[in-house]
């Protein structure tokens, strides 16, 4: 949740970073959605196999397979989607690849169009994240409950 807090406080805060007249401070927000990047894509990692655990418990057989395929079709449908969307919305923009200097309107909507479904998409994440409830102690407790099924099923007694 600490990331998309972060990444939502940071798009609410480009209206004031983005300006003419300090275009060096770009690379603020860059380097601080990378480094969240790299952070979000590390969480994924290392709870999908809480999750594959989970719907273990539940439906008494290992689908890591199946985690890891909608994982990596996500992302590229993230990608995917990410590209088509910009290049609408540069479209929409009234942007013209004619002009040497694009009008301010352009830019202004440019600008708008990057802040706000960062905001909005961002305060969506943050939501989801809020909700997830798997902690250490629960996945103990699921882990206790797996290792006593298998014990069981290796004795003969499930």
């Amino acid at each position: 949740t600490i990331p998309a807090g972060v990444a939502f406080a940071l798009a609410l805060c480009l209206p004031v970073i983005l300006t003419p007249a300090m275009p060096h401070l770009l690379l603020l927000p860059i380097l601080l959605l990378l480094v969240l990047s790299i952070i979000a894509n590390t969480m994924t990692n290392a709870i999908l196999p809480d999750i594959c655990d989970l719907d273990e418990l539940e439906n008494g057989e290992r689908r890591e397979g199946l985690y890891t395929a909608v994982v990596a079709f996500v992302s590229k449908l993230e990608i995917s989607l990410t590209v088509l969307v910009v290049g609408y919305l540069v479209d929409l923009s009234g942007f013209d690849p004619k002009l040497a200097t694009q009008p301010a309107r352009v830019m202004d909507t440019m600008l708008w169009m990057a802040i706000v479904p960062t905001a909005v998409f961002t305060f969506c994440g943050l939501l989801l994240a809020l909700r997830f409830r798997m902690t250490e102690e629960s996945m103990e407790g699921i882990r206790r409950q797996l290792d006593a099924r298998r014990a069981a099923s290796v004795s003969g007694t499930a």
